[in-house]
């Protein structure tokens, strides 16, 4: 699935970017880079936009994030603007702790970022999440059972070695005052280790939402610090050294800060509230190719960057106001006007993939976006462009991008314009107008995604239709609530409890056992179901087994709670979902009428229904099931003079459960 690609476009014979990204196709069109002006020309000329399709960058948005990983060599990790990650494990020690227990202490060292990061937040471990750096566990019977301590460097060049970790490890060689990790932002991690918390041996996954790079320079304020603006921090890629290592003096600086502010426009939510245009959100490590990073940058503005005249200008995605209108007198010779795209080239519909910080920080599906004006002019086939945006971590933005890029896909006419050397006075990505009587252009407007100094003395323009309704956004009309549904892979070290338990209420008045039964859990590391029971009231659970089938039968004569729970084959255990008898009902009395008897009674706690049993003669074993009502009262009529019932009630909860049955009461006919 390919990314959402901006276009990069260059001129100029002494392309140095060329040896960095040979040549890409844009969103927006045919964005040509060569050696030569010459090159530039002639492809230009020779083919109309095409649209990205590079779907061999990367696997999937996010991917391997949020994973903590144990390898012996792995690649630098750099983060822009705030996420969720983790990173290698670059330590593991163990040590006895205060109860004596040998390996009671493991003491875990994390790597989140290759340089100096402006704040570490909250920290997890599996679906446990805290904000404090020591914080106690409890077990399900909210008993303290361990303390965890995270100690967060922010990997700073003078950082000093974990001093926790000198004093309590005592071994200069093992980790000492040296091990101070410079210039790498890490988590310094002391757990209490035991079987029956970690069963696997190492802790689920740890993580923790990082704000990165605080070294981004802002040029409109002069100063530097943490900036998730999508412009900066890509003129920060720029400008470092495992980035393109340009200087800043090689940047068109005026284009950096207008993109920054295009970027800091506050956009309005269908919910209420504001949201930056632009953000910047994401990680990338030094494996990747530099075009590559640089692509998945701009994606998060829309953005375009182009180099011309020694300088690297920069673009965010908004309107532009051309200042030019080219007309005959522009022109060297004839035009090429493309009015439509093969249908292999376009769309009417984008689907996309990006990271939101709702679904546990997990790639998601962004609601997808379909124009049905656009649908019926591709003769009602829908024809979508599947997009990743790997820096993207808003359900909005994420919206509004796809919106642009179908948009700029719509906008179909292409025109090659090959114009006169008064063309010099426009640059690539700028806005004109044509106004061309003869082919019906009148004040039309363009955007140049091609331009080349031709060989017989002119300028070959590349000009493709814009205008400012692609960028346009009504939050209230266009935007759609997201639904996040994160797909991730199976986890051996968390599993699920079962999502419903139901007991078979029995329909007489004495029984020998009860069957139990439970949602199955879907998960390839299921090995069996825990159960239990108790008498109603008491404290102490009775252990029924392990099974492997989600149901159970238990004898019993008296009110009982039953609960389950999910085991995987390593010993990891769900919550326990429990069913609670509910309580007998109170206060009943039977009153007597005219062929007919009243009862009336107090319901009990949990209770849902109440079954009334009934009987000619004191005897609860050969009683029979009257009715099963809801309410406090039931008038069982029907019933001829000087007739004597014996009545007993009991409660069903909402899972089918029951309390025991009342004492009997009675009432004679008038």
């Amino acid at each position: 699935m390919p990314y959402a690609i901006p276009l990069i476009a260059a001129v100029g014979a002494q392309y140095v970017g060329a040896a960095y990204f040979g040549v890409a196709f844009g969103t927006v069109g045919s964005a040509l880079i060569g050696a030569g002006a010459g090159a530039l020309a002639s492809n230009i000329v020779a083919r109309p936009p095409s649209l990205a399709d590079l779907s061999n960058i990367g696997s999937s948005v996010g991917a391997g994030r949020t994973h903590q990983v144990r390898q012996p060599i792995k690649e630098h990790q750099y983060i822009y603007g705030r996420v969720k990650t983790s990173g290698p494990l670059v330590f593991i020690h163990t040590k006895p702790d205060e109860d004596g227990r040998e390996d009671g202490y493991l003491y875990l060292v994390i790597v989140l970022a290759a340089h100096h990061c402006h704040a570490i937040g909250e920290i997890s471990i599996g679906e446990d999440v805290n904000t404090a750096e020591r914080f106690q566990r409890v077990n399900a019977s909210g008993a303290t059972v361990r303390t965890e301590r995270f100690t967060k460097h922010l990997g700073t060049a003078d950082q000093a070695a974990d001093a926790e970790f000198v004093n309590e490890i005592g071994d200069a060689e093992v980790w000492g005052a040296d091990h101070r990790l410079r210039g790498r932002a890490y988590l310094a991690i002391r757990l209490t280790h035991d079987a029956a918390s970690f069963p696997s041996g190492l802790p689920p996954n740890i993580g923790a939402i990082v704000d990165g790079f605080d070294s981004i320079y802002d040029p409109r304020a002069m100063a530097t610090g943490w900036s998730d603006n999508s412009a900066l921090c890509t003129a920060h890629w720029l400008t470092s050294s495992f980035g393109l290592a340009l200087s800043w003096a090689e940047l068109d600086e005026a284009s950096v800060i207008a993109a920054a502010n295009v970027c800091d426009e506050l956009v309005g939510r269908a919910a209420g509230g504001t949201v930056k245009r632009y953000t910047c959100n994401g990680t990338f490590t030094a494996d990747m190719a530099k075009r590559d990073v640089l692509q998945q940058m701009l994606s998060s503005m829309a953005g375009v960057i182009v180099h011309m005249g020694g300088k690297w200008t920069m673009y965010a995605g908004a309107p532009a106001t051309p200042t030019v209108t080219l007309d005959e007198d522009d022109l060297r010779g004839a035009l090429v006007n493309m009015p439509k795209r093969s249908m292999r080239d376009r769309f009417n519909g984008v689907r996309a993939v990006y990271v939101n910080p709702d679904a546990s920080w997990q790639p998601v599906d962004a609601p997808p976006l379909l124009n049905p004006a656009y649908v019926a002019e591709d003769r009602g086939e829908e024809l979508y462009k599947d997009l990743r945006f790997p820096f993207t971590t808003d359900t909005a933005t994420v919206q509004r991008l796809m919106k642009i890029d179908l948009e700029r896909n719509r906008r179909q006419r292409v025109v090659q314009f090959p114009a006169k050397l008064t063309a010099l006075r426009i640059a690539p990505w700028d806005g004109v107008y044509l106004d061309l009587e003869r082919y019906a252009f009148a004040q039309e407007q363009f955007r140049v995604v091609g331009w080349a100094l031709a060989e017989d003395g002119g300028i070959d323009l590349a000009l493709q239709a814009d205008d400012a309704a692609v960028y346009a956004w009504s939050a209230s009309e266009e935007e759609t609530p997201a639904t996040p549904q994160g797909v991730t892979g199976p986890n051996s070290v968390t599993i699920a409890a079962p999502a419903t338990l139901t007991v078979s209420t029995p329909v007489t008045s004495t029984y020998s056992a009860i069957n139990v039964v439970w949602a199955a859990v879907s998960s390839i590391w299921l090995a069996g179901y825990d159960t239990e029971f108790r008498a109603a009231g008491d404290s102490v659970w009775t252990n029924h087994g392990q099974v492997t089938i989600p149901s159970t039968s238990v004898a019993r004569v008296a009110a009982t709670d039953f609960r389950v729970r999910s085991r995987t084959s390593s010993g990891v255990t769900s919550d326990w979902l429990t069913s609670a008898a509910p309580a007998m009902p109170t206060g009943v009395s039977a009153t007597p009428g005219a062929g007919q008897i009243d009862l009336a009674w107090t319901n009990g706690s949990g209770a849902a229904q109440v079954q009334i049993f009934v009987n000619t003669t004191d005897e609860l074993a050969t009683a029979t099931l009257l009715d099963t009502v809801s309410g406090a009262s039931y008038t069982h009529s029907g019933l001829g003079a000087g007739q004597t019932r014996y009545y007993w009630l009991r409660s069903i909860a909402a899972d089918g459960n029951f309390s025991n049955e009342t004492a009997s009461v009675n009432a004679t006919t008038t």
